[in-house]
């Protein structure tokens, strides 16, 4: 546009100039010797437009212009008031309580600190709200929900929080340049010393050695006493219970009173210790590896293997982006995940983080989280633990409407904060100290680390007291009886020789007399 500005600007029906126009005013003065080239843009209906200049022509002369871009050169936007609409989400956006109005104030918080930065680069003023439903954005149907409604709704001209960029709110917003790039985790319930109460004694073997060891203790007294009684070198009674006894005591890690001869029988015998010694020396080492140390193996390290588990439950917070991805999954991972591991209702996911960390440490379940929220918020609850590897790596930051002029302005600034290292340093000003959650040297054993074996020996307890009246009632009834009868039964006469043994031997030939 060729002519004079002050003649645009001072008119009663001067244009509306908006933020991202391309139109270029060319200034002629009245010596018509120079032509200035300016910038003309209004941030607001009711403000003057603002002015600035990128190029000269001079008589006689090529065009002089900056090389900066109109997004660049626009960067003053005083007097431009936004709408804006977040929600609290550390370590990225902390705020102040709400009002009636649910109007808050950006205290803090990394995209709070980049959002203040950016006002004083920018000049321009704001004033934020948080959704009435308060969630962040998913889509149900064709109706969405939280920060993306209140903008589509055009309640607010840019959403300041740490919003992923997903595909699905791609289709109706614009984002400016990445904040951080992030990724979701799974949070499992940190494996303790000896966590199963049940199983605490039972848990160093595996159930096929537990197979092996009970047919064992079965099967191979029968072959000792078979080899006892068919050996004809054997010159010990082994009698069956007398082997079932030796095999459970070597079990308990006791000795033998049997001292069997033939060498089938010796060979029974050997294996019987050698093979109970073994599964001593296993069971044992394991049992105080478990009551000494603080395993972090739970056998999950990956959705593969938590899939393959069927042993836990799955869930994440609901209206965050990911659900748009289990939602609109038709095969894989993600839809095995959510059909077989979750109801398949969003109503029964956890409405937030917090409920999330609960149901983890109530035990058997997993909740996925985003890395950064975890890291802020829960890096002292030492009763859980991240798994690594991430999904759904994507991108996380503000976000506009679409076609908004200010999206191009935005990203300017944000690329020479990022490559200037504004970013980085306000980044690691909101990081949180590494978490304490290591294991002690020594761990005190509490009651229900031996619940099991107490429990053991209450059972014995409880039924040596069930047999006993049932011992002296048949007493009472059989066993006084039979014993009576024995004592009336007279004494067995016995037999002594004449002869002492050794004479008996040496006068086998002769027929000598014996007393009775």
């Amino acid at each position: 546009m060729v002519g004079n500005i002050e003649d645009v600007i001072t008119s009663l029906d001067k244009p509306y100039l908006v933020l991202d126009n391309q139109i270029t005013f060319a200034s002629i003065t009245n010596t018509s010797s120079e032509v200035t080239l300016l910038d003309v843009y209004s941030v607001n209906h009711n403000l003057m437009p603002m002015i600035q200049t990128y190029g000269k022509w001079l008589e006689r002369s090529s065009v002089m212009v900056s090389e900066h871009s109109w997004m660049n050169r626009r960067s003053n936007l005083t007097g431009m008031h936004l709408r804006c609409t977040t929600m609290e989400q550390l370590p990225f956006i902390h705020l102040s309580n709400q009002d009636e109005l649910l109007n808050v104030q950006i205290i803090g918080g990394y995209a709070g600190d980049v959002w203040h930065t950016l006002q004083e680069f920018l000049g321009f003023t704001y004033k934020c709200y948080m959704p009435p439903d308060g969630k962040f954005g998913t889509k149900s149907g064709e109706v969405w929900s939280g920060l993306v409604k209140e903008v589509l709704d055009d309640r607010a001209d840019v959403v300041v929080t740490a919003l992923d960029h997903s595909d699905v709110r791609r289709e109706v917003l614009d984002f400016p340049l990445s904040l951080r790039e992030v990724g979701y985790q799974l949070i499992i319930q940190r494996p303790g010393l000896m966590d199963e109460t049940w199983t605490s004694f039972t848990s160093e073997l595996m159930p096929a050695s537990w197979t092996a060891t009970i047919t064992f203790t079965f099967l191979v007294p029968l072959c000792l006493y078979i080899c006892a009684h068919l050996s004809p070198l054997e010159t010990e009674n082994v009698t069956l219970k007398d082997a079932y006894l030796l095999t459970i005591g070597a079990l308990a890690y006791q000795g033998s009173w049997l001292e069997v001869k033939s060498t089938s029988t010796r060979i029974v015998f050997i294996s019987i210790f050698l093979s109970t010694l073994l599964i001593y020396a296993h069971y044992t080492s394991a049992l105080v590896s478990l009551l000494t140390v603080s395993s972090n193996n739970n056998g999950i390290i990956s959705l593969q293997d938590l899939l393959k588990s069927q042993n836990y439950g799955f869930g994440f917070a609901r209206d965050i982006s990911i659900q748009e991805e289990f939602l609109n999954a038709r095969s894989g991972l993600y839809h095995d995940v959510w059909n077989k591991l979750t109801s398949g209702d969003t109503e029964d996911l956890p409405t937030s983080n917090e409920e999330g960390i609960n149901k983890v440490i109530r035990g058997n379940y997993v909740f996925m989280m985003e890395e950064n929220i975890y890291r802020a918020r829960f890096y002292t609850v030492c009763d859980v633990m991240v798994i690594p590897g991430k999904y759904f790596l994507q991108g996380t930051g503000f976000a506009f409407r679409k076609g908004s002029p200010l999206l191009e302005v935005f990203n300017a600034q944000l690329l020479k904060m990022h490559t200037g290292g504004i970013l980085n340093r306000l980044w690691e000003r909101w990081q949180p100290p590494s978490a304490l959650c290591t294991s002690e040297g020594v761990i005190s054993l509490g009651l229900v680390h031996i619940f099991t074996a107490f429990l053991v020996l209450q059972l014995g307890i409880a039924l040596a007291l069930v047999f006993l009246p049932c011992e002296r009632l048949h007493w009472s009834i059989i066993g006084k009886s039979k014993y009576s009868l024995k004592s009336k039964m007279p004494p067995f006469i016995k037999v002594k020789p004449l002869i002492a043994p050794d004479d008996m031997k040496s006068n086998r030939n002769q027929n000598l007399p014996f007393s009775f």
